[in-house]
């Protein structure tokens, strides 16, 4: 099977703001879930389901704990996870504090043999626009059901991720479903969150 893509439009530029230029994305078709990932290792091992769930349940335990001790972790044939880190900006080095320096991400880096795996992939042009002004909110709300059977909230980025959205289309779209009652705002103001409404849940 094909993945599929589709073209979006660049965020504009300041020096040609109305020149339009294009970039492919993966138009995502699904979210493979924890679930479904253990039946799908199953299928390649003799594990059983229960125990390919409570590998990954130990593994995520393991990898959070190693990156909270400031180790990168490396998983062999896939690549690195690492912390990064965010502050103010600041002119002297001396001058910022510790409180100041905040969690910011956590970054993935492949090994070379994982892009290789990549290579000659088939791809199609999705036969639909899913852009983000054809997405509607029944749509989203599709997608989030999906995502919050295995997850307590979604962040901005994972909320675009999600939906195949601009940055700035998918701070308008949750900024909408907020003011429509269909999610909460949660977390902190520069690290917000999001769940369904207690009435959706």
């Amino acid at each position: 099977m094909a993945a599929h893509y589709d073209f979006y439009k660049n965020p504009p530029s300041q020096k040609t703001p109305k020149k339009v230029r294009l970039h492919p994305r993966v138009v995502t078709r699904t979210t493979t879930t924890p679930q479904e990932l253990a039946t799908l290792v199953q299928d390649r091992c003799s594990a059983t389901t229960a125990d390919v769930s409570l590998v990954l349940d130990s593994l995520r335990s393991v990898l959070i704990q190693q990156i909270k001790m400031g180790n990168r972790v490396h998983f062999e044939g896939l690549g690195y996870f690492m912390m990064t880190l965010t502050a103010e900006p600041v002119r002297d080095e001396h001058a910022i504090r510790a409180e100041s320096v905040h969690f910011k991400s956590i970054s993935f880096r492949p090994e070379a043999g994982l892009k290789k795996a990549f290579t000659g992939i088939r791809l199609e042009r999705a036969p639909q626009k899913a852009h983000s002004a054809t997405l509607t909110d029944e749509a989203i709300i599709d997608y989030l059901a999906n995502y919050f059977a295995t997850h307590q909230s979604i962040s901005r980025s994972e909320f675009q991720a999600l939906c195949g959205l601009q940055q700035t289309t998918a701070a308008t779209r949750l900024k909408s479903l907020v003011e429509k009652g269909i999610l909460v705002k949660i977390g902190l103001h520069k690290f917000p969150a999001y769940m369904f409404a207690d009435e959706l849940r």
